[in-house]
């Protein structure tokens, strides 16, 4: 990622060019006679379609995507992890301006480059920033029986069968799918070799590993072999994963059909390291004449040596309407137990007895360590499923006559019964012009998961052009 300065400029820019964008397609559309009828657009075989796509003005390879987002953020009172709002200051709107270009040129029968950049605005309420993303850019080469292939660059790939989760995405560190923050779509540096024996097709991936201690150590790496045997209509894959750091990954994925509407699936990934810190006890409370030292409670590396799990079974069922419902329960032992949990909960409670967080008798050459507590616990909210057990349902409207589509999504953490609920109303316009209303609802006690997010409610309206 990178930031580029002469915001007010680049912003002009952004939208100038935007705007010249779409004046041009309407300008075609208007020289061709392209006007479509309320019946002919409303229509499910888009007869129209290929008729629009011939009118573009940029090459077949390249497709351009201008998307215009506003959000809206209500936060949540009196945070446990936020006293006094001491620590944190929230945003309240977001705007979002961007243009996505994907650029697939072929160069021979067997050689194709593939990129896709963005170009992104984004001013909250009180800070602009143009920044700029180079998500995939990688050479993919296929030999002429197309039974192997070999990509060189970045890529982005998409392994496993969950939908919510995806335990075997084992080279990208986020396996949550509702990440629909930009940066979850930017590959790695890679080489992938993939090739056809038998029935079954393997892959051998070597990969740059990100170093989230030193980002200047660029000599870490992974490296991945997965095998998939296909036979209609289950298709079952197993993997093996190990890094420069003595991380050893094994993982399993299956989907399958039991009817033409009914689909099953499931993923189960086994590492010998955890993902994330556990929390331990620094210090008992001590009672030093009329004060209390309250207990303190850290973070550190979890050096138990056991093995951490991440299992997930769902299923899928599409309806005659086209109405779709996918459910899915997920465990994960990377996540934190009810007896981590106590004590999360406990130091927070310490942290907070009597203002021990700004109690400057408290403090050292490091800091209260009390206030540190509570901003590293609010650092938890950039880890997904941060408990152990969870129950995911989505169902889909299916498109309407007129191309409306509702699509609800539920997601239940079974251990301290918060939940996020997701609504969104999708809308297509015509072929290129598409518009999202979506709103989301975070709900939980004070010290459950969804209770310790900063945001207790989320709205966003974007629309996104095609060319």
């Amino acid at each position: 990622m990178k930031s580029l300065g002469m915001i007010s400029f680049l912003k002009r820019t952004i939208s100038v060019f935007g705007s010249v964008v779409l004046l041009l397609q309407a300008s075609f559309m208007v020289v061709l006679g392209e006007q479509k009828s309320i019946e002919s657009f409303e229509s499910s075989n888009y007869e129209a379609v290929e008729e629009e796509e011939t009118l573009s003005w940029l090459p077949e390879s390249m497709l351009l995507v201008w998307d215009i987002n506003y959000s809206i953020y209500a936060l949540r009172q009196d945070h446990l992890l936020n006293p006094d709002e001491a620590f944190f200051s929230f945003k309240n709107h977001k705007r979002q301006t961007f243009l996505d270009l994907e650029w697939n040129p072929v160069v021979s029968d067997s050689l194709t480059l593939r990129t896709r950049e963005v170009v992104e605005y984004v001013s909250t309420d009180n800070k602009s920033e143009l920044n700029a993303y180079l998500l995939e850019a990688y050479v993919q080469w296929i030999n002429g029986s197309r039974d192997l292939i070999v990509d060189l660059g970045k890529i982005k790939l998409e392994w496993g069968s969950g939908y919510a989760w995806k335990p075997t995405q084992v080279i990208f560190r986020n396996d949550s799918s509702l990440d629909t923050d930009i940066e979850s779509d930017e590959g790695v540096e890679m080489v992938q070799v993939e090739f056809v024996i038998k029935n079954t097709t393997n892959t051998l991936i070597l990969a740059a590993l990100e170093n989230e201690v030193d980002s200047q150590n660029s000599h870490l790496w992974q490296a991945v072999y997965r095998v998939s045997l296909e036979r209609e209509p289950w298709e079952l894959s197993l993997l093996y994963h190990k890094t420069s750091e003595a991380v050893n990954t094994m993982g399993l994925s299956f989907t399958g059909l039991l009817s033409d509407a009914f689909e099953i699936h499931g993923e189960w990934a086994k590492t010998d390291t955890r993902d994330r810190q556990t929390i331990v006890k620094a210090s008992d409370g001590i009672q030093m004449g009329p004060v209390y030292l309250p207990s303190r409670y850290t973070y550190e590396a979890d050096d138990s040596g056991r093995g951490f799990d991440k299992v997930l079974l769902g299923a899928q069922y599409t309806f005659p309407n086209d109405m779709n419902v996918i459910a899915e329960l997920f465990r994960t032992t990377h996540g934190y137990s009810q007896t981590e949990w106590q004590r999360v909960k406990t130091g927070i409670d310490e942290a907070l007895l009597e203002n021990a967080w700004k109690n400057e008798a408290f403090a050292s050459t490091m800091g209260n360590p009390y206030a540190g507590f509570l901003q590293q616990t609010m650092g938890l909210n950039d880890i997904t499923s941060l408990r152990q057990n969870y129950l995911f349902l989505r169902w889909t409207s299916g498109e309407s006559e007129n191309l409306w589509e509702w699509e609800q999504i539920f997601q239940l953490n079974l251990d301290d019964d918060s939940q996020m609920s997701i609504g969104k109303l999708h809308k297509a316009w015509s072929n290129s012009i598409k518009t999202e209303l979506s709103c989301y609802f975070f709900r939980g006690s004070p010290n459950s998961e969804q209770g310790l997010n900063p945001y207790t409610e989320l709205c966003s309206l974007s629309m996104a052009m095609g060319f």
